[in-house]
Formats: structure tokens, C-alpha cells, sequence
């Protein structure tokens, strides 16, 4: 017998897409400066937070193993990203995360990139 009601699967998958859609949506547009509302920007924020802490606990892991060259990369890494991303790289000089050891050394790199890196 067939109906035409989705599936149980049909329906989550759908939900994430609305979910996950929109969020990958926001991220491109906040990092881009692009004008968000406020509800829109509190999540952003949130998203840029998680990132910087991402960054954050890959050094401190790297740190601890040794690895000096991912560390480089690491702080390589996330300077070409906030050059490339205004609002990203707004939300990184507004945060505790850029006053940071490591942080700094990012801070000094995309300054490095010239007119271009916004501060």
C-alpha cells in the first residue's frame, strides 16, 4: 500500500536542510558584511565566536603535542580567512580571542595583507 505522506527520513532530512541552509546563508553573509538583522547578527556573533574557539583550542592542542608547523598554519590559516571575510574579521578585533597570545600573532598577519584587511 502506498500513501503519499513523505517518510519519517524524508521529513528530518527536509528539517535539516531548512536548518542547515540558512545558517550556511548567514555565515556567508556575515562574513561577507553583509547587513543582517539583529536577530540574524546575534547568531552570526555566536558562529564567529564558535569559530575563534575552534581556533583557539586547535592551538592549545597543537601546543601540547609539539607541533609547531600546525600551529604556523593554524595562524596562517585564520589570518587569510578574516582577510578575506570583513565581517568575520570585525567580530575577531571586537573579541577577547584577538588580544590572545596566538591570537595576536593572527591580528599581526592580516595586518600584513595590507588596505585590504579591515580593522
Amino acid at each position: 500500500m502506498t500513501t503519499d505522506k513523505p517518510d519519517s527520513e524524508q521529513l528530518h532530512s527536509d528539517a535539516l536542510e531548512g536548518h542547515y541552509l540558512p545558517a550556511a546563508e548567514l555565515w556567508s553573509r556575515g562574513c561577507a558584511g553583509k547587513p543582517l538583522n539583529d536577530s540574524d547578527v546575534k547568531k552570526f556573533i555566536s558562529m564567529a565566536r564558535d569559530r575563534f574557539y575552534t581556533f583557539h583550542l586547535s592551538v592549545s592542542h597543537s601546543r601540547i603535542t609539539g607541533d609547531g608547523k600546525k600551529i604556523d598554519r593554524l595562524i596562517s590559516g585564520l589570518a587569510r580567512e578574516l582577510s578575506a571575510a570583513p565581517g568575520l574579521s570585525e567580530q575577531w578585533f571586537e573579541s577577547e580571542f584577538s588580544d590572545s597570545e596566538f591570537g595576536s600573532l593572527v591580528t599581526a598577519q592580516v595586518d600584513q595583507f595590507g588596505p585590504d584587511s579591515q580593522r
